[in-house]
């Protein structure tokens, strides 16, 4: 397969997609640089999360088993062989040549640069690979890494982008949660990764323990002005076996109970959500044998068609809420 890349500094340019639609989506705006839609081959490093291992607890909402099973230690393939193993499969499934290398199981900059490097490198020079997003905690992270990292996607040529699991802005909701980082981590995450040009994500939850609609809006607002690339946005699961699980039987932690409640939430976070922000996900679907709640019978395509049904009834447009402040 040959490829051709465009400049990393054009990836983010929100000049550069013409969207449709109430919502900036992700997928579009990846299609709109590269010409066509573009895949992600999950790959594995192989190390759990340390912070399941904390002393205080993992965070309350975590089970390992809502993950996929990934092997670890000896039992790991090499990144060559992952995204081999991959690339039939996501090409063929999104009539594409264009895949991303996701680091997507756990805490994908757990370890040391010297286990790390050489499997980031093996990741982004892959011939059939047209960039990386690595997916890790803001506490996770180090000057060395991200300067690591930076530097092998100017090396290829290929664009990079970190995405943080951030939650919340709420430093109350973060230790309520046993998130084991405060706000200001992920800001000087986030700050940090921009700085030396990488792309940035953030991962957030609707719904926390004790959050209103309001705190919600704050979060998404203030993630806004960091000048990030994507959020990924879902609501608010309980998993059979964790910390909120005990919570939740106790009638302490107030759910969404219908999908139609979080789509009213959500339309008003993404009126706060600034259009050159991409969104990549608006939902998410647990593991129907450990899932306690919230229980809704919708795939993520007819969700996606409620939430743009419903927004456009309600001429609601990401970012409008900051429009109308000018």
């Amino acid at each position: 397969m040959v490829h051709s890349y465009p400049a990393i500094s054009h990836l983010n340019d929100p000049g550069d997609c013409d969207c449709p639609g109430p919502v900036h989506f992700y997928s579009r705006h990846l299609k709109a640089i590269f010409g066509r839609a573009v895949a992600k081959a999950g790959l594995n490093l192989g190390v759990p999360c340390p912070h399941r291992f904390n002393p205080d607890g993992p965070c309350v909402y975590c089970h390992p088993a809502g993950f996929r099973p990934f092997a670890t230690g000896p039992d790991v393939p090499s990144m060559t062989e992952q995204i081999d193993g991959h690339i039939p499969r996501v090409t063929k499934r999104y009539r594409t040549d264009k895949v991303l290398a996701y680091f997507q199981a756990e805490t994908s900059t757990a370890g040391t640069l010297a286990f790390l490097g050489p499997r980031f490198e093996a990741a982004l020079s892959h011939k059939d690979i047209c960039g990386m997003v690595i997916s890790t905690r803001p506490d996770a992270i180090d000057p060395a890494k991200l300067d690591f990292i930076a530097q092998l996607g100017q090396e290829h040529q290929k664009p990079v982008w970190m995405e943080y699991g951030v939650q919340s802005l709420h430093d109350r909701s973060l230790r309520a949660i046993k998130r084991g980082h405060d706000a200001a981590c992920a800001l000087s995450a986030i700050h940090e990764s921009r700085q030396r040009g990488l792309g940035v994500g953030v991962h957030t939850i609707l719904g926390l323990p004790g959050e209103s609609l309001q705190d919600m809006i704050d979060t998404h607002r203030a993630l806004g002005e960091t000048g990030l690339d994507t959020v990924k946005i879902h609501h608010l699961q309980v998993y059979r076996d964790t910390a909120l699980a005990a919570q939740f039987e106790t009638g302490q932690v107030p759910l969404f109970d219908t999908f139609r409640e979080y789509i009213e939430a959500l339309a008003q976070v993404l009126r706060h959500i600034p259009w050159d922000v991409k969104v990549q996900r608006v939902i998410t679907n647990g593991q129907p044998d450990l899932l306690l709640g919230p229980v809704w019978d919708i795939n993520k395509q007819d969700a996606l068609g409620m939430l743009k049904r419903y927004l456009l009834r309600n001429d609601i447009r990401q970012g409008d809420a900051l429009n109308s402040d000018n």
